[in-house]
């Protein structure tokens, strides 16, 4: 399961609120012990069935193109239907600028730059496209385009202003800079002026410092330009730090997590892992790297660094101890992970989401043959989530594994009465209708299974409904 765009930079949002300076041996730190602990994240649940192997595979492969909850199979209709509406009406800049959007969640960034262009060129007055434009020439580190670009642009209008501020910074032009963010900092545009103050907050804690070399604040400033979500200069600037001090901790860290939101997964590994190497008492390096370690699938070493996370007293623990859980299953490492799950249960249960119950459940029914073990687990759900679908289904499932069929018929149906749609209720029906007989209901249950999944991308549903489906219908033909 792939972090998505929002759950990396909420991460490290918070880390920004407080810019507090600590003099420490090897240089200045770009954060105090405390800003590591100060910031909540919302992680995507695990999926709502069993998976197999190779439902997994499939599964990391597809999310890998999961963007701010935009799925691959909506990305790909949503850009199908642009380029339609295109052929149709080949002068509307709003498709083109829609387009772009698209490729810039993709993270295709040339082809974001080129629908960005057709639209500044049809639109030449729309600011909002032209800076567009100008940000996909960032992303792909071309600087000296982008400041040429901008002083093109209509100087009366903030984000233009706001983007010359910002490519002055990098190009080392403070003068140039302070001027341009400092008109932006009193706009009554409040998100505009909070974007000018955190490269302004960079330069006011560069030259408060005693003693400061000009490293420092390259290091500020990739700090302060991965919060933008300018990603690339982050990076850039950043490794311009190291060059001159190759034992930065905090730069690694800035650059890990740069790389980390570009999806460069191999890169963000190598930085984080030097980060670690210089400090591995770092909690945040630890979580970065857990995340890193799921998105190159290799849910072991993730697990190993979440827990690594723990154990130094990281910040809201349960989010990362449920993460640690999944990853020991992602790896086999089954009863590991139900003590994972276990815990995390017990201490969690108020907060934890009916997804956080499905893995533990299967572990029970389908590993261990403790189907009874998934009912208590069931009853704790439903005692929290009373009238949330999938926990009432969850607690059907578990009726179901310890042959109650007449209470797991009554719970799946009143899933169902909750959500008519939901694809894992209609495939436990399709189970509980095939073991008594029923094949034709049985199949319908799946045909529903099969397609509700597919509506709603959950695969691990539909690749199981279409296996009950077939082997039924081969018995029958």
């Amino acid at each position: 399961m792939r972090l998505t765009d929002l759950h990396i930079r909420r991460i490290f949002q918070a880390l920004t609120g407080v810019m507090v300076m600590v003099i420490v041996v090897g240089g200045f730190s770009l954060f105090s012990k405390e800003d590591t602990r100060q910031f909540a994240s919302t992680l995507t649940p695990p999926p709502l069935t069993k998976e197999t192997p190779e439902t997994r595979k499939v599964k990391r492969k597809k999310s890998e193109s999961q963007l701010n909850n935009i799925s691959e199979t909506q990305y790909e209709q949503s850009l199908e239907n642009l380029k339609r509406e295109s052929e149709k009406d080949p002068k509307n800049p709003l498709l083109y600028e829609q387009m772009g959007d698209l490729f810039f969640l993709k993270k295709d960034f040339s082809l974001a730059g080129q629908s960005y262009e057709i639209a500044a060129l049809l639109d030449a007055k729309n600011m909002t496209r032209q800076v567009k434009y100008v940000r996909s020439l960032l992303a792909r580190r071309k600087v000296i385009e982008a400041e040429r670009v901008l002083l093109t642009l209509d100087a009366n209008d903030e984000s233009v202003l706001l983007y010359r501020g910002i490519v002055s910074a990098f190009l080392n032009k403070p003068k140039d800079s302070k001027v341009a963010l400092s008109k932006i900092s009193q706009s009554t545009n409040p998100s505009l002026a909070q974007q000018a103050l955190v490269v302004l907050n960079a330069y006011t804690t560069y030259e408060s410092a005693t003693d400061a070399q000009p490293v420092y604040l390259q290091a500020l400033l990739s700090r302060a330009f991965n919060e933008l979500g300018e990603y690339e200069l982050s990076i850039a600037l950043g490794l311009e730090a190291i060059k001159q001090k190759t034992d930065y901790r905090d730069v690694w860290l800035v650059i890990g997590h740069s790389y980390l939101s570009q999806n460069m997964w191999n890169d963000a590994e190598s930085a984080l892992l030097k980060a670690v190497s210089l400090d591995a008492t770092q909690s945040l390096a630890h979580v970065l790297l857990g995340f890193t370690e799921e998105s190159l699938v290799k849910p072991m070493e993730a697990a190993t660094h979440f827990k690594k996370a723990l154990d130094l007293g990281y910040e809201p623990a349960f989010e990362i101890a449920q993460k640690r859980a999944d990853n020991l299953y992602e790896a086999g490492v089954f009863d590991e992970a139900l003590t994972a799950y276990t815990d995390l249960i017990n201490k969690n249960s108020a907060q934890l989401k009916p997804e956080a119950y499905i893995r533990p459940m299967v572990i029970y029914i389908e590993r261990q043959n403790e189907p009874e073990r998934a009912l208590e687990l069931a009853r704790v759900l439903v005692d929290t989530h009373p009238d949330d679908a999938t926990a009432i289904n969850l607690f059907g499932w578990a009726l179901l594994s310890v042959g109650e069929d007449g209470a797991a018929e009554d719970a799946l149906n009143s899933a169902l009465a909750r959500d008519e749609k939901l694809p894992a209720a209609h495939l436990n029906l399709g189970k509980l209708s095939q073991r008594r007989g029923d094949l034709s209901q049985a199949l319908e249950y799946y045909r529903n299974a099969y397609t509700y999944g597919t509506e709603r991308n959950d695969i691990s549903i539909t690749n199981a409904a279409a296996a009950l489906y077939n082997a039924i219908a081969k018995t029958i033909n």
